[in-house]
Parts: C-alpha cells; structure tokens; sequence
C-alpha cells in the first residue's frame, strides 16, 4: 500500500471498527501497528494553550461537515478499549453528551463506551489523527502529553476525506485539554 494512503487507511478502519470492542470485547486494533512513513512524534507544541472558541459537538457537527473544512470539534476521548494508538498518533473522541459506561453496571473500562450500540457509537464518535502543519501524520506519546481516556478535549485541525456520512476524521494540527473535564 502506497505510503499516503496507508495513514488515512488506519484512521478509517480504526472508525470503522469502534463497535467492535465493547464490554469484555476486544478490538481488532490495538496501539502498535505505525507506519514507516510516519516518523515525527507530536510534541508539546501540539497542545493548544487557550481553550478554542465556537468548537462543536461531534453529533451536532458531523452530519454537515465536509472534506477540507477547518473545524474545531469538542468530545471526550474514549470510544474503544485502546481509544488511543501512538504509534499512528490517533485518537478516538465521543460526544460530550455520550455517558460512559460505570464499572458498577459491568464496564471495567468505561471509556469504551459499551454500554452504547453499534449505531449509536458511530452517531457521535470522530476520530483524529494528529499531524503537523504540512499535514504529515505524527505519532503521540499521550501520556507525556497529559492526555489519558475520558479527558474532555477540543481539537482544532481540517476535515479527512468522508467515504460515508458515519466517517469524520479530524486531521489536528492543536488539542486542548479542557480543565476539570
């Protein structure tokens, strides 16, 4: 597979798989994985110091935005057991308005959000893929950028390709991470 179309192809089949994992399932993907081509890690620089004005709501958002708009879109990471892959320097964000699942009710990973189905998930899920300003994918270390699954975040970057209406793929080029969120 050719180099450029190897990133966006991980990023798809990673939104197309987020229904698989669910309580006590696993995912068919899992952190590792990166490819060659994707050689620049996300520094600090990626993480946007001041909160994004006007940042929308995946659900609200995702049934209009096209390929190649500017965005910034607001959610909680979660979506899958491994909601973030830092060798592709991908993540995966719900709905702030999506609730996840509490361990008491049988999900010891709540931010797989498996108390969700399928469809559901895929209404209010985007995922993003972290690049730099000329749009080369970065891989992330996300703890050592204070990210972890449930943080509330804004990401501001460009609309990927949209191969159908449940695929909106974040191109971020800044993540926010909203305080006490």
């Amino acid at each position: 597979m050719p180099r450029i179309i190897r990133p966006l192809f991980a990023t798809t089949l990673l939104t197309a798989t987020i229904g698989l994992a669910g309580c006590g399932g696993e995912s068919s993907l899992t952190a590792g994985g990166g490819d060659s081509a994707t050689s620049a890690t996300a520094g600090p620089d990626i993480l946007l110091a001041s909160l994004p004005e006007d940042a929308l709501g995946i659900e609200a958002a995702k049934p209009t935005l096209e390929a190649g708009q500017t965005v910034a879109l607001r959610g909680r990471i979660g979506g899958n057991r491994a909601p973030m892959t830092g060798d592709s320097g991908v993540f995966l964000m719900m709905d702030l308005a999506a609730k996840a699942c509490p361990p008491d009710e049988g999900c010891p990973t709540p931010w797989d959000y498996c108390c969700l189905p399928a469809d559901a998930k895929s209404a209010v899920n985007a995922t993003v893929q972290l690049v730099d300003a000329a749009g080369t994918p970065l891989t992330a270390d996300f703890a050592a950028l204070g990210l972890e699954p449930l943080d509330e975040v804004v990401v501001v970057g460009t609309v990927g390709p949209r191969p159908d209406s449940k695929v909106l793929v974040i191109r971020a080029t800044g993540v926010h991470k909203v305080a006490g969120g």
